[in-house]
């Protein structure tokens, strides 16, 4: 089953690259002309700026589901755990994201069930929460292109990925909880995971909402301030980052959705901003993202060594 899934996350990015090369060679020297002066510089620097929020954001809402269900460790250190993990998901596979995270909880003796536990709480909700932001987005603005998006993907499948997103983790730890034998037992323990009160887990999935608004208006702002947008689709490229962000996240092999979220991103912006500046965005995104992980991942390193972890 695990080799299928490869091979089938294998086949679809290299679909994608077949798409998005091709694209890239045709439609490269219709970039807009950009000026990279002190204009460019700032967009550059506050869209990175606005990734890094994201992440942590990411990284506090993980904190926050840890304490709600039982974890008292500090949150400097699970916040370190998270963020220095994070980088690990520019391996092939993603996995090596949560292995790592695993492994550092465990060296920092964190409650493993309830890492593991939380990591599908995270995975599930995410995947939701860009489901429903997506729809919501793509809904609002009413667009000709919206409506061809939600053709494609009619609204009660992107609503029912979002509901069972919230309800997969939650119906599982109610099973897991009353029936647990055998490796389950081993992965989790025989302790009881209880659940923490219905609001703490609603902010938490505003959380994670919020993290699609800010990747959407770095989009916005790097569309706007370098590739000549003329006015702002801040909600339209909103539903579109989302949707990339899913399509990358769900193709296994393809590390931090490289070249999945380039193919469909360049394909759904295009007759919003044109080959040139869907093409130059969806690179600078690129970039913006990897030096955003880049700059986490060494401050989460120094800050290792503050508090003092193995």
């Amino acid at each position: 089953m695990k080799k299928l899934a490869r091979y089938i996350g294998l086949g679809l990015v290299v679909l994608s690259l077949v798409y998005f090369l091709p694209y890239a060679a045709k439609n490269f020297n219709s970039i807009p002309v950009t000026d990279w002066g002190w204009g460019s510089s700032i967009n550059i620097a506050a869209t990175t700026g606005l990734y890094c929020l994201a992440i942590l954001t990411g990284a506090i809402t993980w904190c926050i589901l840890l304490r709600a269900y039982g974890d008292p460790t500090r949150m400097s250190v699970t916040l370190i755990i998270f963020l220095l993990s994070q980088f690990a998901k520019y391996i092939p596979g993603k996995i090596a994201t949560f292995l790592g995270r695993v492994a550092l909880a465990k060296s920092c003796s964190l409650k493993i069930p309830l890492v593991i536990f939380t990591m599908t709480v995270e995975v599930c909700w995410v995947i939701a929460a860009a489901s429903l932001m997506s729809l919501i987005t793509l809904s609002a603005t009413g667009s000709d292109l919206s409506r061809k998006i939600t053709e494609f993907l009619p609204v009660w499948q992107i609503a029912m990925v979002g509901i069972l997103g919230v309800v997969i983790p939650l119906g599982g730890l109610w099973l897991a909880n009353r029936w647990r034998h055998g490796s389950l037992r081993k992965l989790l323990g025989s302790e009881e995971i209880s659940h923490p009160d219905l609001l703490v887990l609603l902010v938490c999935f505003l959380l994670y909402m919020l993290i699609f608004l800010l990747l959407g208006l770095i989009t916005n702002l790097l569309a706007l301030g370098i590739f000549g947008m003329e006015e702002s689709h801040l909600f339209l490229l909103t539903g579109i980052t989302a949707v990339a962000w899913v399509a990358g996240f769900l193709t296994p092999g393809a590390p931090a959705g490289l070249g999945v979220r380039e193919a469909v991103m360049v394909a759904l912006m295009d007759p919003v901003l044109g080959a040139g500046a869907a093409l130059g965005t969806s690179i600078a995104f690129r970039l913006v993202s990897f030096l955003g992980d880049g700059l986490i991942f060494a401050c989460a390193l120094l800050a290792k060594r503050k508090v003092l972890l193995p």
